[in-house]
Formats: C-alpha cells, sequence, structure tokens
C-alpha cells in the first residue's frame, strides 16, 4: 500500500523541483514509511512513498517499462496479476521485478484505455506516457482507493490524499459552500468535489487522461441493476466469496483480519482460515459501554475458527482525537465509527502489516435497518395516501408536546410523502428539515445533487424504488464516500494495508443481480443469502443476533467529555465555522442536549468534526504540517 503523487507544468517549461515532490510526499508518510522514490521529466515529477507488501527485494517506485518511455506511480493491490504477468510475457514483455505494479506499465502497452477492465483488486495509480505526452489516471472499480486532483491553468497536480496537493498554492483555495453544505447533510463530502473549489476526486471506476491541451474522462465499470435467474446462488455465493478471499492471500508480510463477531467479518474470517495452515491472526476492539461492545460474539467467533485473537476494550479520548482525526482524512467527515476503527487498526498493526475487513457485505446484501424503513414508507404512502399523511403531518406539527416521539412522527409522516431519492435522503441525512435553519446563509439550501444523481442512475421509479436498488444506491454513494474512506484513512493513519474480499467487483456484480428474497431473512431483517452461508462456518447464535453498530456512546460524550470543547467553539467569537452556521442555534442545540430534551449527539458531533476541520486545514499556519 502506498502513496502516489505528481504535478505537471504542462506546456509552461517549468520543471518540478526535487525539494518540492519531497514536501509532497513526506505529507504521506504514514501510507509509506517503508521508502520513497521521485523521478522528475522535463515538465513533470512523480513521487511515491511505499509500504511493502509483495515483492519486498524489488518493485520500487517510480518504476518504468524496458525503455523509460512509460512510468507509473501506483496505490493498492492487483489480485490476478501473476495471470496477467503469464500472459504478457507470452506477447513478447520483459519484466524486471515481481511486483504488481510492473504488470500495470505492461497492460497499458498493451491495451490502453481498455486496461482496468483487466484489472481484479484495489488501486489508484497514475501513468505518464513520455512518447505521447500524456498522464493516465484511474481508481478501482468501488472506490476503495483514493485519488484526489487539480486541473488549473499553471499546473495539473494528483495525490493519494488531498494535503499533499495543498503545499502547492500560494494561498489556500476557496472552500466550496456547495461541498460544505452536503457535508452537513450526509457527514461526508461526496465525490468528484472537495471542499476546495478546484480540487476534485476521481470517482470509483473512473480514468482521466490529460495531455497539454485538453483533459478526457470516463467509466469503465457499472455493476449493473438486471435482476437475473440464478441457478443455485446459495452455491454460487460460497464459491465467489471463497474465490475473493483466497485470492486475497497473496502477501509476503504478515496478516490477519479484523473480527467484530458480525456476520460479514465472521464470514471472510472463517474462509481466510480455511486455507492456512496456522492460526489465522485476529482483532478486535471493545467497549466499555454494553450497547457498543461486540467482544463476546467476537471471542466465540475466535474460539469457534481457533483464531490468534487479539483484543482490547479503549475508553478513547476523544478531545486529543479529534485533531488526528481530521487530519487523515482531509475533509470534513462525521461517521464517529471512525474512532473505534482507529483503535482496531492501531492494534492490528502492533502484531501484521495487512489486515483483512468484512465491509461492503450490508449494502451488497440488504443488512441496513433504514432500508426496511423505506420499504415501510414506500407501504404507509400506499395505504395512508397523499391527503392521509400530509394530515397526519399538520397533526404532529401542532402537537403542544415537542419530544423526540412526536418529532420522529411528524418527519416519518413528512418523509412518505416525498420521491425516493429525497425521501433517503432524509432519511440518512444529518442536517435535514426541521434542522436546516441551523445552517448559515452561505450554505443553507445549497447542494451537489449527489443522491437525485444516483437515484437517476439507477433508474429509480417516481414513488418506489426496491431493496435491491436501495443497495445499488448505497455502492454509488455511502460505501466508498464513508465506509471505505474510514477504513483506507484510518488504517493507513497506521501504515497498515487493509483489504475487502466482499467487494470483490465479481462478487458484487452477482449480489446485485440476486433478487430481493434473496436478501429478505423474514423477521431477522437483511442478508438472508450470506446468514445462510455463515451459518455453516460459525455459530448459529452469532448469526442470528440481533445487529449492533460499530459506534462510540456520543450522546453521554456531549454531556460530559465533549460538553466544555462544544461550549468552547460557541464562546469563539471569530471562529470561522460560525461563516457556515447559526451561532444562536448551535448554542439552543447544545442546551437542548445536555439538558435531556432532545438527543442532538450525531449532529453535534458533524459540527464539532467540521470545526476541527477547520481548525486543522484553514485557520492555523501550520495547517501543512502532519500531526498524525
Amino acid at each position: 500500500m502506498c502513496g502516489i503523487c505528481g504535478i505537471w507544468y504542462r506546456g509552461t517549461g517549468k520543471r518540478p523541483s526535487p525539494e518540492l515532490m519531497t514536501e509532497m510526499t513526506d505529507t504521506m508518510l504514514h501510507r509509506g514509511p517503508d521508502e520513497g522514490g521521485q523521478e522528475i521529466f522535463s515538465e513533470i515529477g512523480l513521487g511515491h512513498r511505499r509500504l511493502r507488501i509483495i515483492d519486498l527485494s524489488t518493485g520500487q517506485q517510480p518504476m518504468s517499462n524496458e525503455d523509460g518511455t512509460v512510468w507509473v506511480v501506483f496505490n493498492g493491490e492487483i489480485y490476478n496479476f501473476k495471470e496477467l504477468k503469464a500472459g504478457l510475457e507470452n506477447k513478447g514483455h520483459v519484466f524486471r521485478s515481481n511486483s504488481d505494479t510492473e504488470v500495470l506499465i505492461h497492460l497499458y502497452e498493451e491495451k490502453g484505455f481498455e486496461m482496468p477492465g483487466h484489472l481484479r483488486g484495489m488501486f489508484a495509480f497514475a501513468i505518464w506516457d513520455d512518447r505521447r505526452k500524456k498522464l493516465f489516471l484511474c481508481r478501482d472499480r468501488l472506490g476503495i482507493k483514493p485519488l484526489y486532483y487539480y486541473d488549473g491553468p499553471e499546473f495539473f497536480a494528483f495525490a493519494s490524499e488531498l494535503k499533499a496537493i495543498l503545499p502547492l498554492f500560494r494561498s489556500l483555495p476557496e472552500i466550496d459552500a456547495e461541498a460544505i453544505a452536503d457535508y452537513f447533510t450526509f457527514g461526508y463530502v461526496p465525490s468528484p468535489v472537495t471542499p476546495f473549489r478546484g480540487i476534485r476526486k476521481l470517482l470509483p471506476a473512473e480514468w482521466l487522461e490529460v495531455s497539454v491541451s485538453h483533459s478526457d474522462r470516463g467509466l469503465y465499470w457499472d455493476p449493473g441493476d438486471e435482476v437475473l435467474s440464478i441457478e443455485d446462488p446459495a452455491g454460487r455465493l460460497a464459491e465467489l466469496v471463497d474465490e475473493a478471499v483466497r485470492i486475497r492471500l497473496v502477501s509476503d508480510v504478515p496478516f490477519g483480519a479484523f473480527l467484530s463477531g458480525g456476520v460479514d467479518s465472521s464470514t471472510v474470517c472463517a474462509h481466510m482460515q480455511r486455507h492456512l495452515s496456522a492460526p489465522l491472526k485476529t482483532f478486535s476492539i471493545g467497549s466499555p459501554v454494553e450497547r457498543y461492545d461486540e467482544l463476546t460474539y467476537a471471542k466465540t467467533v475466535a474460539r469457534h475458527l481457533k483464531t490468534d485473537h487479539h483484543f482490547r476494550v479503549v475508553t478513547p479520548d476523544a478531545v486529543a482525537l479529534l485533531p488526528r482525526l481530521a487530519w487523515h482524512f482531509d475533509e470534513p467527515f462525521a461517521d464517529s465509527s471512525a474512532i473505534p476503527t482507529w483503535f482496531v487498526s492501531e492494534l492490528a498493526r502492533e502484531h501484521v502489516t495487512m489486515t483483512h475487513s468484512g465491509d461492503g457485505g450490508d449494502e451488497l446484501f440488504g443488512g441496513y435497518t433504514r432500508y426496511f424503513k423505506e420499504l415501510d414508507l414506500q407501504r404507509l404512502r400506499t395505504a395512508a395516501g397523499d391527503g392521509g399523511l400530509r394530515l397526519a403531518a399538520v397533526l404532529f406539527s401542532r402537537s403542544p408536546f415537542r419530544n423526540n416521539f412526536i418529532l420522529r412522527m411528524e418527519r416519518a409522516a413528512n418523509r412518505a410523502l416525498l420521491d425516493p431519492a429525497d425521501r433517503y435522503r432524509a432519511g440518512v441525512g444529518i442536517f435535514v428539515n426541521p434542522f436546516e435553519n441551523i445552517l448559515g446563509e452561505k450554505i443553507r439550501g445549497k447542494t451537489t445533487g449527489f443522491f437525485q444523481r444516483a437515484f437517476s442512475e439507477i433508474g429509480a421509479a417516481p414513488k418506489t424504488v426496491s431493496l435491491n436498488k436501495l443497495g445499488l444506491v448505497d455502492i454509488k454513494t455511502y460505501l466508498p464516500e464513508d465506509i471505505l474512506t474510514k477504513v483506507d484513512r484510518m488504517s493507513m493513519a497506521h501504515s497498515l494495508e487493509s483489504r475487502v474480499p466482499l467487494l470483490d467487483h465479481k462478487l458484487v456484480e452477482f449480489a446485485v443481480s440476486l433478487d430481493d428474497k434473496w436478501k429478505t431473512d423474514g423477521g431477522n431483517g437483511g442478508k438472508r443469502i450470506l446468514k445462510e452461508l455463515a451459518a455453516t462456518l460459525v455459530p448459529r447464535d452469532v448469526v442470528y443476533r440481533p445487529k449492533k453498530g460499530f459506534g462510540v456512546p456520543l450522546t453521554d460524550w456531549f454531556r460530559k467529555d465533549l460538553r466544555g470543547m462544544m461550549m468552547d467553539l460557541h464562546g469563539s467569537a471569530n471562529h470561522p465555522a460560525f461563516d457556515y452556521l447559526e451561532r444562536d442555534r448551535v448554542k439552543r442545540m447544545i442546551d437542548d442536549h445536555v439538558g435531556g430534551t432532545f438527543d442532538h449527539a450525531e449532529r453535534l458531533w458533524t459540527i464539532l468534526m467540521f470545526q476541527t476541520w477547520m481548525d486543522t486545514f484553514v485557520t492555523r499556519a501550520h495547517r501543512y504540517q502532519g500531526i498524525g
């Protein structure tokens, strides 16, 4: 796993300095602590930081072909590189290493734009074609690995992390109001935008070709949405999961797996252990707060599989950790499960250099409660009719008892009246009506239309959407922008590679082709077909238990540990966060939460992470210096 970067002063004759390239790569030292490299041409420089996983003695980057006309910097792993290498050697290509990186160079020479479709893995890379004076960038199908870029009049730049691009500007780029508005809605800034105008993120499955005079882009993969009739889907799922896990076991360094005791991670660990001769190293984090603690289930699975299990119960110091989280995420990011992900990554890195995770199972197989709430709202609209729902919303809004229950009922009636995209946005959103009045004029009512585009792409019906299509929306939105971003940044903060077997693209294509009946498990919620597989591998009482979130006790924190920090924010007379938020309404929200009238923990955390991001990247003179 690595960090990559580059700058091209295209058509100017200006040459990047070694010092500039070093400054860019040094911001990503955590992504590649083992070694670094750079290559500078007439107008372009390529930089790289390496975490050695495969081919430890060679494989240094930037890497070139035999005559130095094609160069690559690469972050990720290609799991089918041995098969690709054999085919390329049969066509006369000469290899000088045993790394998967070199396969990219020769595959580009052989296939050009078509090369990404032949890759099986997680990746973000840039190829410099010196003969054609073109730069080719690409990101993996699901968006597991990140890639930022800036395409401006003076230069083109790219990097694995946004902070590696910031030193190239004379002054901080303008903050994008629409991006910040989306952050307060979703808790993340959705691709392709970033909080800084002009700096963008490559989309999952997107390629970008840059020349001196123009840029061209396209998508090379889409998971599809056609429901198919599959013979023996349970058997096919077992084969695909086993293959996805097996091909990800290639490593020249010690590895293990995250184990929460849930269906997804337990399934992955069981298949890993099947292919290993020694006990698999597994890692879990526990919480002193019972509702967030899954250690009992993780230990049960570990004993059943006979893994070498490591665990730790942590009570995070959120105040001390916040600036480190903000620095590693580069952008405002409000998923508080980043905290346990940080600690389980820290624990794993004490023993291994690479792990596997179970991420993706909920999106692929209907595992989220919100999917079924959406289907309930669709049924409610059908049964009550639009007129009945409008009447109920008015009655709840006029109730003299303004508490959480009444508020939820009012919101449910109003959400049921919406079309799928707006309804789903209201369901997953953080600051949506009636809370949008807390947003300042700079961002109130603004949006990039992120969810609307996703629903449009899957062809959602005017008033209804299936369980399968809801999963597809998350595959295009929540999965890459929240879940995979969280795992990448928190694992790489500790120089730990994390592989995601359940997001093998062949397994994804299979999952989205399943009929909804294979994802609906009666009274036990979703993931029917995956639970049936898991039940053959680990104890059934682990598989068919109530789902727990991977979270932290925010509600209590904001009434104790974080209360002072929030009050300090409100008391800061000129804090730039209040260019985007209404100060008085923030104070009211703090008082309501501390007083127990409402539970605003998620919204307060979103505000606090935004403040910390502003402190880290906007207001401090040392904003480019690593504090991770």
